[in-house]
């Protein structure tokens, strides 16, 4: 007897939290998956299948549970720009942002603190004080991240 791939997602989300498989006893399934989700609660689904945490979630389709690729963020960059003045002024807007998201704001430099911002309405303009490479990325569940690097001179 083989293990059958399965998924845990968050029902709420789709978000896949766990890949495995269960070996399933003929006439025992409904058993085996309650039995498998219950130690989760009730926002944890199972789905047969199989998938990437990484790169799929759990979407509901026609009321079934379908794993399904994230889709990718499409953001544009001002003029297609990627270096600007570390003066503070100069900035590079990032458009077509999804409503909300989350921007976290990575500098090349260890003393320099992670900065996480969120951001409503779909731009964020990046402006630099200092010199150096900056690493931009934006997040929405359930998109898959979008990075840009930045570099201010």
């Amino acid at each position: 007897m083989t293990a059958t791939p399965t998924i845990l997602y968050r029902k709420s989300t789709g978000e896949i939290i766990s890949t495995g498989g269960i070996q399933f006893e003929s006439g025992h399934e409904d058993t085996q998956i309650a039995a498998a989700i219950a130690p989760w609660g009730d926002d944890v689904g199972l789905v047969v299948g199989s998938g990437n945490k990484e790169t799929h979630y759990v979407a509901i389709i026609d009321e079934q549970a379908v794993i399904a690729d994230r889709p990718p963020l499409v953001v544009r960059t001002q003029d297609d720009r990627t270096t600007l003045a570390a003066d503070g002024e100069d900035s590079i807007a990032l458009t077509g942002l999804p409503n909300p998201c989350e921007i976290i704001i990575d500098a090349a430099d260890p003393d320099v603190e992670t900065e996480i911002i969120s951001v409503a309405g779909g731009g964020f303009v990046f402006v630099a004080d200092d010199p150096g490479v900056y690493t931009v990325e934006v997040r929405r569940w359930p998109f898959l991240p979008f990075r840009i690097e930045f570099t201010a001179t």
